[in-house]
């Protein structure tokens, strides 16, 4: 009679088991890193064609309307969108409501450009508005948060006096009853290629659903304010805490008067008041910002580009010749 022998089950023995989990480990390990740099790498592309869009849009308003859109009436971030004077849909430069709102109707946003009441608009999300690689629409109360802005000025608060706005997107008047001011192609002598027409502005990575930064405190209508523009002033750079984003150095002329009064401080020093940054341009991204020209390209903009070259990519109209490689 052949005796009975069990049969061995199949499977691992517990040290065949911690040695596969071990493998499997360190390929997660390894392909994180990857699949990190993949997703932003797409986040990037996305972020630059949101610019190619507004650009493209900038454009097709300039063609029906004759002019660029504008930063709208300045300092008026409640103020009722139109003229003032029963025009609720009025084009720049009577449109008191800035440029995200006027090319609406131009990125296939007619049905919101003509949503009603004013309020409704205000907390309507434009995902074209904002960076994948640093939040969606963020809506804090009744305000929704966005990711970019437009080139006003290459110095807003000049010694002694009012900010002279030779940038391209640009306050329609300083108040109701002021001069209105508008910028077209043929006043860009600069070359358009040569000009930056809108931008990632910075935005501290602790404040991204706060709306308590200054340049990131209003929703994206209104008139013309730090949310809406940035100026060549300050060195750009990648977002980070507001505590270590804090500039050393004051802007320009902070501490002399303007033709709108004190330039400065505004929280110079202090994170919690915007430190300043409310002027800077930045993104979430590493190396670089995005940055739509007037001709409609996009390029990346390096955080170490020379200031003199930022301040020169801001002006339509200084003269000064912009050298490609210098981004």
């Amino acid at each position: 009679m052949v005796p009975y022998r069990r049969k061995r089950l199949a499977g691992f023995t517990l040290i065949e088991l911690l040695v596969v989990i071990a493998i499997i480990a360190v390929l997660i390990g390894l392909l994180l890193p990857a699949i990190q740099k993949v997703r932003e790498a797409a986040n990037r592309s996305k972020c630059a064609n949101n610019l190619k869009q507004m650009a493209l849009a900038c454009h097709n308003y300039h063609d029906v309307v004759q002019m660029l859109p504008t930063n709208g009436q300045h300092d008026n971030a409640g103020v009722a969108r139109g003229d003032g004077n029963g025009n609720t849909f009025a084009t720049a430069p009577a449109q008191r409501w800035n440029w995200k709102y006027q090319i609406l109707p131009y990125l296939e946003q007619d049905n919101i450009y003509k949503l009603t009441p004013d309020s409704a608009v205000r907390v309507t999300p434009i995902p074209l508005y904002n960076c994948p690689s640093r939040r969606p629409p963020t809506q804090v109360g009744a305000l929704i948060l966005v990711d970019y802005a437009a080139n006003s000025t290459v110095n807003w608060c000049p010694a002694g006096l009012a900010a002279t706005y030779n940038g391209t997107i640009v306050p329609s008047r300083q108040s109701l009853t002021g001069a209105y001011t508008s910028v077209t192609m043929s006043t860009i002598p600069d070359g358009t290629s040569n000009t930056m027409l809108f931008g990632e502005k910075f935005v501290a990575i602790d404040h991204y659903a706060t709306a308590a930064q200054w340049g990131d405190n209003e929703g994206w209508t209104g008139g013309a304010s730090w949310v809406h523009y940035r100026t060549g002033n300050q060195q750009p750079r990648q977002d980070q805490l507001a505590s270590t984003a804090t500039q050393g150095v004051p802007p320009p002329n902070y501490n002399q008067p303007s033709g709108m009064g004190a330039c400065g401080p505004w929280g110079v020093g202090a994170p919690s008041a915007g430190g300043g940054y409310y002027d800077y341009w930045g993104s979430a991204h590493s190396g670089g910002f995005n940055a739509a020209m007037a001709d409609g390209s996009v390029r990346s903009i390096s955080y170490n580009v020379d200031l003199l070259t930022l301040r020169a990519l801001h002006g339509r109209d200084d003269g000064i010749p912009v050298d490609a490689s210098q981004f």
